[in-house]
């Protein structure tokens, strides 16, 4: 893992998939909602991708009810473009449209840190490209969310760790 300053996009150019902070959770029409941040830039760039990750997480859940926030099937290849959805917040089970609401959590990026180079060699993904989790939007410290990535993912070379500053 190495630590970059700059625009995560600019590692598009270079055969990185882009880790995408997402909420857990659908609107009544299915789509997921991609708020702020890297999450609307996403979809901007990709305008298809709150539905199919709303479709995607609505089926996680409705085939496994009792799913824990800190499961790895939560993060999520999009199959149209090289994004990596990785949830940062807890699923509102009674109101998944209202997740969006929740603080992002060190507890679920922890554990979904740990999870992931197994998750990613599984899918042969090997250059990434990681933003600070949930610092942005989710209001998590920007020092802290880089210490746990970079902690969690020390012994993955072809990672890499963007931040728009120098922290």
């Amino acid at each position: 893992m190495r630590l970059e300053r700059g625009d995560i996009w600019d590692r598009l150019n270079r055969k990185y998939h882009i880790v995408i902070p997402v909420n857990v959770g659908w609107s009544r029409d299915g789509k997921n909602i991609m708020g702020k941040g890297l999450a609307k830039e996403a979809k901007l760039r990709y305008p298809a991708c709150d539905i199919w990750l709303g479709e995607e997480q609505e089926f996680l859940f409705q085939s496994d009810p009792r799913i824990k926030d800190e499961d790895p099937r939560w993060i999520m290849q999009y199959p149209f473009g090289p994004l990596v959805f990785f949830p940062t917040k807890s699923l509102d089970r009674e109101k998944p449209w209202h997740s969006w609401a929740s603080p992002s959590r060190y507890e679920t990026i922890e554990s979904l840190l740990t999870a992931f180079p197994a998750w990613a060699a599984e899918r042969k993904l090997e250059r990434v490209a990681f933003p600070l989790l949930g610092a942005g939007n989710g209001k998590l410290d920007p020092i802290k969310v880089k210490d746990l990535i970079m902690t969690r993912l020390k012994d993955q070379p072809e990672y890499v760790l963007v931040t728009p500053i120098y922290i």
